[in-house]
């Protein structure tokens, strides 16, 4: 949908993987930048003011935000934008900045609610975002394969995002009045703190810096953890042109499969097996050498037929050498935060897991926005 909205106008084909518009091949770095800026900038935010809103605030104005944004995007599908691409880029760059504020918002509520759960809640959470990403795939695919162009795809899909924002809000109404809901997130967690009254005289007055302290290993980890799969997951890898040419599996689905459904299959099991088989709080440092060994992805990836290219050389052609880099980016990726989400944060006191949440997320931003940057340097470099 993107690389119809953005072609060459005079070119009525969605797209021609050897000759992109430079709006094309950067669109995506483009996205993941405006997205993880502010994303970063309103996390650090709502770290520091965690306190100053409440629960149902932090969640349910952020879910209203998106449903909303999200609605003005499906209502431009059908509007043709051939005249005026520019001012279109721009209304859906101010979108996505509009977004990635929200998701900030939203992020740091629910992990600091998904902290004061009991741990399971947390691993289910990491393991919910990664559902979302199949989710997404599937639905990408699915448009593709009902024979629709980019604009009726990109209006099922658009359409499919609006209904689960909106269930997702209505949801979070229902929920947050449960018994068990008021009971973890209110009375046992408010009890942990009074009896740590000694220690810490209110929540208000703990340092961020005194948590960070004692999650830092873990912190870290996420930023290696999402700085790699950002830096090349989808800026990068959306560049890939498969070795076969004429079929719907490479003129359609070569992307849409083994790129996206193959990562965010991967890294869903990677999350799966990251809740089972945890790195213990005792080798944390561990944790943090093998996330950062993972930068070796990027010489891997831009060795693979991403195009187009003006300086560096293809050495790996083979769709086979794309597809298991994929795969593995995707498993470390799941498997690496979940240990790091789940362990981190139930290795500190109970009172101040909530903040370690929020925290761990904070940094997870931090790891997005460096990987967004990476990945606009890399397609220069190509």
């Amino acid at each position: 949908y993107w690389m119809y909205k953005f072609r060459n106008a005079i070119n009525t084909s969605c797209i021609d993987n050897h000759n992109k518009t430079d709006i094309q091949a950067a669109f995506t770095s483009y996205l993941a930048l405006s997205n993880n800026v502010p994303y970063v900038i309103f996390l650090i935010i709502c770290t520091i003011f965690s306190n100053r809103f409440s629960k149902l605030f932090r969640v349910l104005a952020p879910l209203t935000t998106l449903f909303l944004l999200f609605s003005i995007v499906t209502a431009c599908v059908e509007i043709n934008t051939d005249s005026w691409q520019m001012g279109f880029f721009t209304l859906t760059i101010l979108i996505i900045i509009a977004v990635g504020v929200a998701s900030a918002v939203l992020q740091s509520g629910v992990s600091g609610i998904a902290a004061l759960l009991p741990s399971e809640y947390m691993h289910i959470m990491v393991l919910g975002q990664a559902c979302a990403g199949i989710l997404a795939s599937v639905a990408q695919i699915l448009s593709l394969i009902g024979n629709c162009d980019s604009i009726k795809s990109a209006l099922i899909y658009f359409f499919t995002s609006d209904s689960v924002i909106f269930l997702t809000l209505i949801s979070y109404i229902i929920i947050q009045k449960s018994e068990f809901f008021k009971y973890h997130t209110y009375s046992l967690k408010d009890a942990t703190a009074l009896k740590n009254v000694s220690e810490l005289e209110s929540r208000e007055k703990v340092s961020i810096l005194h948590v960070l302290n004692l999650i830092w290993p873990y912190a870290v980890a996420i930023i290696f953890d999402f700085w790699v799969t950002i830096g090349i997951f989808p800026g990068l890898s959306v560049l890939i042109v498969p070795e076969g040419k004429g079929s719907i599996w490479n003129e359609k689905l070569y992307i849409p499969v083994a790129c996206f459904l193959m990562f965010n299959i991967s890294d869903f099991c990677g999350r799966i097996v990251g809740g089972w088989v945890p790195i213990p709080h005792s080798k944390r440092m561990q944790l943090l050498v093998l996330c950062a060994l993972r930068v070796i992805f990027f010489p891997l990836f831009m060795l693979c037929n991403l195009q187009p290219r003006y300086h560096l050389p293809v050495f790996l052609s083979s769709d086979i050498y794309y597809i298991s880099f994929m795969t593995v980016l995707g498993f470390t990726n799941g498997y690496f935060i979940a240990v790091a989400m789940v362990v981190g944060i139930k290795s500190v006191n109970p009172m101040l897991q909530e903040l370690a949440g929020i925290i761990l997320s904070t940094f997870l931003g931090g790891g997005l926005m460096i990987g967004a940057l990476t990945s606009y340097v890399c397609i220069k470099i190509l």
